[in-house]
């Protein structure tokens, strides 16, 4: 009877795979076991804007991921849960963590108290700037200037995904607070295989949603970023809000990095966005992202500006256009294409990376 139960299991999976998709996480064993799946692939016309580059063509990968999640009700009333998700690279380019669990993956527990999980997952504070900005995993993402640095030597430092973290979330009414501690955000170990807790990190977001209005605030701070003696402190500090008037939306969002040690991570940026709805299924979107100067120098800031629209052409798929240039001042030199974008897209001080992007969606 065992085996018997395990081949009807493993027959399901394999013809889970095998039929057409559908709109939403396909359901291989109830809610114990389902199957969601991104692909997001573009093709991609940039120019970094170097001494040395030239304008160049390509296939990306945009965070493409398939994923395996399920819960469980315990008998004493709590849920047990688990995600298992993993990068998927439809380009071909398997570098960079091509790998079971490369992705947000955790176990956990909830209950009328909330929700404990660990395991290795985005912090607070990059999901709170995913949250209240827009063109995520494309050419025009925010992590080209939000959480990055004015000279690249840290880039998309303060938007990380933590290992060896544990993290608490719960909704009180429209409002969710989440807080998150990593013990080790970057699996660095010591000699005897255990974990450098002072690569740890606090993070935390609160977010209130209710109705078209979205408001919230997230602060981070991290140990030895640079993971170099001395160690490194980096704090951040976000604010955003987005409002959905219905045939058009607005979005704000402000951040602040302080550091003491890392002077091009002690800066502030802000940013806008709007979203108009041409049709039901066709939107205009556009979002400028503005770094000042970073700690005593001048000349260090840049300008973001990104415009695109989006297709859906059903409730799985869509098609989208995007054109994105970073300007950067005479002592910076911000990515064009940040983190999310498989690609990056670095150029020299003071230049101006543009890309222009073609994208297909389609997720079940």
């Amino acid at each position: 009877m065992m085996n018997m139960k395990k081949n009807v299991i493993a027959l399901s999976i394999v013809g889970a795979m095998s039929l057409p998709a559908v709109a939403s996480a396909m359901q291989v064993v109830g809610e114990d076991l389902e199957i969601y799946i991104k692909a997001h692939v573009s093709l991609d016309i940039t120019d970094p804007d170097t001494a040395t580059g030239d304008s160049e063509t390509g296939i990306s990968s945009n965070s493409s991921r398939i994923g395996f999640k399920g819960k469980h009700q315990l008998e004493n009333g709590m849920t047990a849960f688990y995600q298992i998700e993993s990068k998927v690279s439809f380009d071909g380019d398997n570098t960079g963590g091509d790998t079971l669990a490369s992705r947000n993956s955790w176990v956990g527990v909830s209950d009328g108290f909330g929700t404990v999980m660990v395991g290795y997952s985005d912090t607070p504070f990059k999901d709170f700037g995913g949250q209240f900005t827009v063109f995520g995993d494309t050419v025009a993402d925010r992590r080209a200037v939000l959480g990055s640095s004015a000279i690249q030597s840290t880039s998309h430092a303060m938007d990380q995904r933590a290992k060896n973290m544990i993290m608490y979330k719960n909704s009180f009414g429209p409002t969710e607070v989440k807080i998150m501690y990593s013990t080790d955000l970057k699996g660095n170990s010591t000699p005897e295989g255990q974990d450098k807790n002072k690569n740890n990190a606090v993070s935390g977001s609160i977010v209130y949603k209710d109705g078209p209005l979205a408001i919230g605030a997230a602060y981070e701070s991290e140990s030895n970023v640079t993971n170099a003696d001395p160690e490194t402190q980096v704090n951040g500090a976000r604010i955003g809000a987005m409002y959905d008037f219905g045939s058009f939306g607005l979005g704000a969002i402000y951040e602040s990095l302080t550091s003491d040690d890392i002077p091009d991570l002690d800066r502030d940026a802000y940013g806008i966005n709007g979203t108009v709805k041409i049709t039901d299924a066709t939107k205009l979107q556009a979002q400028v992202l503005q770094a000042d100067d970073y700690k005593d120098v001048s000349n260090s800031g840049a300008t973001m500006t990104a415009i695109g629209v989006t297709t859906k052409l059903d409730k799985t798929t869509s098609v989208y256009a995007i054109y994105t240039t970073t300007s950067n001042d005479d002592n910076a030199k911000f990515q064009g294409i940040g983190d999310g974008h498989d690609n990056t897209l670095s150029t020299d001080l003071g230049g101006s990376p543009t890309a222009f992007s073609f994208g297909f969606v389609y997720a079940i």
